[in-house]
């Protein structure tokens, strides 16, 4: 049998549809558009060819390759600046760089740049930092594009760090109209990769255009491997043993090819004992027939990593450097070493992780620290090789403890600084072992810094046992300050699970600090201690002491803490249903946030002051429209994404879906609570999961679906009971309970009378919410004159505008008790205030009232309402794409008399359309005339806006119409809108 006639297999078998895909990416991007593919699968199994075979068929574009190694987890930006470094050392002058202020945030991450600015701007807090790295890399990739298209290439991002994961889905938002085409490849069998779940956020958030999985070769494709590495046809046997003993990964059958002996090839092939089990047996035999001195460089560079300079593998071998570089060379022949491409000095990497890994796990445990020490040694006395983290690792390897403690401690600062938290408690970790191996004071130190990057990170348990064992050694050691901070820290810890231990903690360290004299940290304490009395229910308290800790960071000139202060008073407002001042303090904290540059909290105020939860909830007053709102939450929303910060996302689709409900927007509201529960339920916040049920269960509550309701707000109840989350415990109990009353389920009026304050007062939003279900059940009874003096007592110094289901209520004891001016009057205003600041809902619940109030004084005011009744209720339904909620809805007793005939529901319209359009043409074209877009149509029928925007063509086309100006004024020439449903949306200005 004749050698190999290749080394690996020179034509790319089985993947013409991948390649057919990624040829796709290309033309899509030079039509201008950002456009993301992800390529996965097992290590070996073909995404690196895929890639170059792409990147091949991209001449057009100026190529950036960037890759990650295991290493790699702890430096922020790693494949980025190592694309922007190569390429920008191949471009040479041919690359001027843009004018700007991120040139020195560039220069940050690649210095060489930096000769060429003038001194730097002020250093700013480490987030903003890397949002202005983040910026400088967007900005270049931009500058870059002007040119030429980019395909930018970014491998192995199971091994990438979380910032530079965060960088890749901003560059996907903020490109998003550039000609840059971006491929990345990741395994899907490494441990301990973060990459999986960025990749679940860029499929929620449809930022993946193309995502491809590759899978290993079938029988076929392992057969023309064969015939083209081999140049001739294999028998089935040996094709069938091939495929079957390597699982069809190319990798594999390279390896296994290239470690059969010429000579006999076709049995060695054949022979199931022969035929390594695994990749590491493959390299493991060919490193075996290599000179003894060869195998000991192979195994210092597998130590060294999976890329390294050779300078460094010349003296962690400690052998001439002929010698070495003999070796390396025959390691290149070999297939095991690559020369990589580098500017100013030789560099080598493994020609595949696999075959690093392989050779690094023969080694044994002695071996390996001896030859990390090595490595650690050479590294540290050749500066410019090797940076902190690297020293880290490798002194941590080799148990070199005082080292490791030096270079992991100040790695972790730096990482830490740029915000890159699992990359900084990676390093904490490390030396945390290396204090608990030298009994070093310092270890408390570092496990309180590895619990706030574990309690960031989400990661509750582990978080809260590195937080107590820095309690516990800051008490032994008598450092009154750190267990200060520690005990700071497992409050804010637990307030997200336990709000009772969260506050004997808060009560302890702001104790301590005022006994050691912080005033800083009492500050801090006071607020954090003020929180967790709110969400107790304990407002005054609370909101006193934020009070008192705002006067306190007035002294100490600490203005991002009174902007904390003052979002923490707006906070404890909101809670106790005074929304209008709530939003006025949140506004100033957001101000104030925004001028010390804080994204973060600028996003979680913003939020906080579009919330519409209370208003539904209550109900409660407010000064600010849905619109209003919807600008604060979607502006909160945008800086969320661009931080990456989960929970600040999940709270703010939360607001977003309450919105959704005060509009009318049901579909919408569902989805958005939906995405919601399932992002908190990934990153286990149970605060976040409870409040995503309550909303859901609003959707169903808005549309008297109470049953519905119930089977989000139990479960929601149950974990917040488990959890004492009393302020979530109270509303969700008087929600329960309100459902109950409303389906007249026994017991429950009960349960209301004792949730409710004896003087029609309430304090809180759960004593609204069970008010509300006494007088419904009061005026249900015939009893108005006692659901009267309710509402009197609630709307009695009532914070801001009153809320309009009230005053709908209102006006149903009024009506019942014969005032019927009055009743009128208040209809009027509550039909007003609904326009103003919603819900949407009360609006045909006021037309109905005002039908039935005018029934036998004024027939024609009766008709004119009872019609608005009706298209408000079909309107509602059609917003409803769920068929079940939506007959909930239309057969709920109260709706029943206002759904149509037979409880019809769609936007549906009579037979007999004119311009011969179809019944769905007909639904798309009364849409239009009201001035809905593609999206808000898809939205109200449940289509695509690919679908929505068929239909309107094919309506232009029908009617020979240019324009949908001309449609819209054809829709209400033929009146069509009066034979639908649900053609108005707000026909009651003139009420």
């Amino acid at each position: 049998m004749p050698g190999l006639a290749f080394r690996t297999c020179p034509v790319l078998v089985g993947r013409e549809a991948e390649l057919a895909k990624l040829n796709d990416v290309l033309h899509t991007a030079i039509g201008g558009r950002c456009v993301l593919a992800a390529v996965t699968g097992e290590a070996g199994v073909g995404k690196s060819r895929l890639l170059r075979e792409a990147a091949a068929a991209g001449r057009e574009f100026q190529v950036l390759a960037g890759y990650c190694r295991e290493q790699d987890r702890d430096y922020p930006f790693a494949p980025f600046v190592e694309a922007l470094r190569e390429h920008l050392r191949r471009s040479g002058a041919a690359v001027r760089i843009p004018p700007g202020p991120e040139n020195h945030a560039l220069a940050s991450l690649l210095p060489e740049l930096a000769t060429h600015l003038p001194s730097p701007p002020l250093e700013l807090p480490p987030e903003q930092e890397k949002r202005r790295r983040f910026e400088a890399v967007t900005a270049l990739l931009r500058h870059l594009t002007a040119r030429q298209p980019i395909l930018l290439l970014l491998e192995d991002l199971h091994w990438a760090d979380t910032t530079s994961l965060e960088l890749l889905e901003l560059l996907t938002r903020r490109l998003a109209t550039d000609r840059v085409a971006i491929i990345a490849t990741a395994r899907t069998d490494e441990p301990g990769s973060t990459f999986g779940s960025a990749l679940v956020r860029l499929r929620r958030e449809r930022l993946l255009d193309v995502e491809i999985a590759l899978e290993p070769l079938d029988r076929q494709g392992v057969s023309l491997m064969l015939e083209h590495m081999l140049s001739l046809s294999l028998s089935s046997v040996v094709t069938q043993a091939v495929h079957e003993r390597t699982g069809g990964n190319p990798f594999f059958v390279e390896e296994l090819i290239a470690a059969a002996p010429p000579e006999d090839a076709t049995a060695w092939l054949s022979q199931e004992a022969a035929v390594p089990k695994t990749v590491r047996d493959t390299v493991l035999q060919r490193l075996q027939r290599l000179d003894a001195n060869v195998r000991f460089v192979a195994n210092v560079a597998a130590v060294c990593g999976l890329r390294w300079p050779f300078e460094l593998l010349v003296a962690a071998c400690g052998l001439p450097e002929e010698d070495v570089l003999t070796a390396v060379e025959v390691l290149v022949e070999q297939q095991v070493l690559v020369e990589w491409p580098s500017e100013g000095q030789a560099e080598f990497a493994f020609r595949h992780a696999l075959v690093r890994e392989a050779i690094y796990s023969r080694l044994l445990l002695p071996r390996r620290r001896a030859l990390h020490r090595l490595v650690g040694e050479v590294g540290e006395a050749q500066k410019e090789r090797l940076g902190d983290g690297d020293l880290g690792y490798h002194f941590h390897a080799g148990q070199q403890w005082e080292k490791t403690l030096l270079y992991a401690a100040r790695a972790g600062e730096a990482a830490r600084a740029v915000h890159a938290t699992a990359e900084a408690q990676r390093h904490y970790r490390r030396a945390l072992d290396a204090a608990k191996a030298l009994h070093t004071p310092s270890a408390s130190d570092l496990h309180r810094r590895c619990g706030q990057c574990l309690a960031l990170l989400g990661a509750f348990e582990a978080a809260k046992e590195h937080l107590e064992e820095a309690l516990q050694g800051a008490r032994l050691q008598g450092n009154l300050r750190l267990e200060q901070e520690a005990l700071y820290d497992l409050a804010g810890l637990y307030a997200s699970r336990d709000y009772n231990l969260g506050r004997q903690m808060a009560e302890e360290a702001l104790a301590l600090a005022r006994r050691i004299g912080d005033s800083l940290g009492e500050a801090l304490a006071l607020n954090r201690l003020g929180n967790i009395l709110t969400n107790l229910l304990h407002f005054a308290q609370g909101r006193a002491l934020h009070e008192e800790a705002l006067q306190r960071f007035a002294v100490l000139n600490d203005r991002w803490g009174s902007a904390d202060s003052l979002d923490l008073i707006g906070m404890a407002r909101y809670l106790s249903g005074e929304v209008p001042e709530a939003r006025a303090a949140f506004g100033q904290a957001a101000m104030m946030f925004q001028d010390l540059n804080d994204p973060e909290r600028v996003a979680s105020a913003l939020t906080s002051s579009g919330l519409y939860l209370a208003v539904l909830d209550g109900p409660c007053g407010t000064d600010a429209s849905p619109s209003k709102c919807r600008q604060e939450v979607e502006a909160g929303l945008a800086l969320c994404r661009q931080l990456g910060w989960r929970a600040g996302e999940i709270y703010a689709l939360v607001a977003l879906a309450c919105l959704d409900v005060a509009e009318g927007r049901h579909s919408g509201a569902l989805r958005l609570g939906e995405s919601a529960l399932a992002m908190a339920t990934e990153i286990g916040h149970h605060q976040w999961s409870i409040i995503s049920l309550l909303t859901l269960g609003l959707v169903h509550a808005d549309l008297f679906d109470f049953q519905g309701a119930l089977s989000h707000f139990s479960p929601a109840l149950e974990s917040a009971r488990a959890g004492g989350f009393s302020q979530w415990t109270e509303r969700l109990e008087a929600w329960d309970a309100y459902c109950r009353s409303r389906l007249r389920v026994a017991g429950a009026v009960i349960a209301l009378q004792g949730m409710a304050p004896a003087d029609f007062r309430p304090s809180t939003i759960g004593q609204r919410r069970a008010l509300c279900g006494l007088i419904h059940h009061q005026l249900a009874a015939g009893r108005a004159a006692q659901a009267l003096e309710m509402l009197e007592g609630m709307l009695t110094g009532a914070s801001g505008p009153r809320p309009s289901p009230l005053l709908l209520l209102y006006a149903q004891g009024l009506a019942a008790e014969g005032k019927r001016d009055e009743a009128e009057a208040t209809l009027l205003e509550a039909r007003r205030l609904a326009l103003e600041f919603g819900p949407r809902s009360v609006l045909w619940q006021c037309a109905a009232e005002r039908s039935a109030l005018w029934r036998d004084q004024d027939g024609q005011t009766s008709s004119q309402e009872a019609r608005l009744a009706r298209t408000e209720v079909a309107a509602l339904a059609a917003s409803v794409g769920s068929e079940s909620l939506r007959s909930a809805f239309l057969h709920a007793p109260q709706v029943r008399p206002w759904a149509g005939p037979g409880g019809r529901s769609r936007t549906a319209l009579a037979p007999g359309v004119p311009g011969g359009l179809t019944a769905r043409e007909g639904e798309v074209a009364v849409y239009v005339a009201q001035g809905l877009t593609n999206k808000g149509i898809a939205e109200q029928l449940t289509l695509s806006e690919k679908t929505v925007e068929m239909h309107v063509s094919s309506c232009l086309g029908k009617l020979g119409f240019t324009s949908r100006t001309q449609l819209a004024a054809w829709v209400v020439g033929e009146r069509l809108a009066s034979m639908s449903q649900g053609a108005g949306q707000h026909p009651y200005r003139d009420g």
